[in-house]
């Protein structure tokens, strides 16, 4: 079947050639979901060659060359997207919605299941941490490599990279640091450490984990969601604060917003309506604020 006859007929059509789909006349909206830097850069490069939206699944290739793809789009005069499900996107929209309310802004970040010897685990080990055995892996088509960057911090990393150049926050200056905390210790945990946190500055991304470093469960992970923390400007904020019961930290100062799950396959139509519809991103970047650099464990 050609592209054509399912554009008609309301079908799938399936094919090898990116670029020639990219191309082809009836196409709004293309989404890289490939992981691969090379090919989303290609594609994004491709879509402002031929007038197409980006929604890029992509958080590699954002961290790589996000900005500069972003700024080609605008030249092009084509939407740049981070994907809405996906954490960066979500972080970036709690970071919207607390700027657009006059709050300054804390920490954002993400939550992971996170130990020390992650850093040492492989993909020839990776799976004994997930309570999968290799045979279960292989049968669910999971990939080990990928798996291992989830649970040694590569991923985080990226992931907060794009989240930096996305918002303008930045990380601290020895990188992340994983602090154990769940989600009513947030305004607590993630405020500047002269007041009792653990935070390096002000406007700083994070990820925290949902164990601590011993072993134990953190009661009220944070896990698979998202979070930002942050501040009133003002006695008038910090006043209201108190009176809509907010959850604040021992000042009152401090508060924040969390959301407990990311969705990406069930999220993402927001993006494609979003782009396609309004000619509005969810998420891009502006600028390298961030980058990720990781150690070589058996890839």
């Amino acid at each position: 079947m050609t592209f054509e006859d399912a554009r008609k007929n309301g079908n799938t059509h399936l094919t090898d050639d990116s670029m020639a789909l990219v191309a082809a006349d009836g196409i709004e909206v293309v989404i890289d979901a490939t992981g691969s830097p090379a090919a989303g850069i290609a594609h994004a490069l491709a879509c402002c060659e031929f007038g197409k939206h980006i929604v890029m699944v992509n958080v590699e290739a954002d961290v790589l060359a996000g900005p500069l793809l972003a700024k080609r789009a605008r030249q092009a005069g084509i939407v740049y997207s981070l994907a809405y499900g996906d954490q960066p996107a979500l972080i970036h929209e709690q970071v919207d919605w607390a700027r657009a309310c006059g709050l300054d802004v804390v920490a954002a970040g993400k939550g992971t299941k996170y130990l020390d010897g992650y850093h040492y685990v492989t993909p020839d080990d990776v799976w004994e941490h997930y309570g999968l055995t290799p045979e279960q892996a292989a049968a669910g088509g999971m990939n080990p490599q990928m798996f291992n960057s989830f649970l040694d911090g590569t991923k985080s990393a990226i992931e907060m990279a794009a989240v930096a150049n996305a918002t303008g926050l930045s990380p601290a200056t020895d990188g992340l640091a994983f602090p154990a905390c769940g989600t009513h210790d947030l305004p607590h945990i993630m405020r500047p450490r002269d007041e009792g946190g653990v935070l390096h500055h002000k406007g700083q991304v994070e990820v925290i984990s949902s164990e601590e470093r011993d072993g134990r469960h953190v009661t009220g992970d944070l896990r698979w969601g998202v979070y930002v923390v942050f501040e009133a400007p003002s006695d008038y904020v910090r006043a209201c604060f108190d009176e809509y019961g907010l959850l604040t930290d021992s000042s009152g100062s401090y508060s924040t917003l969390w959301k407990p799950y990311h969705l990406i396959g069930l999220e993402l139509g927001i993006s494609v309506a979003s782009v396609a519809l309004r000619h509005e991103s969810t998420g891009a970047p502006a600028g390298f604020r961030g980058d990720a650099v990781a150690t070589a464990s058996g890839i």
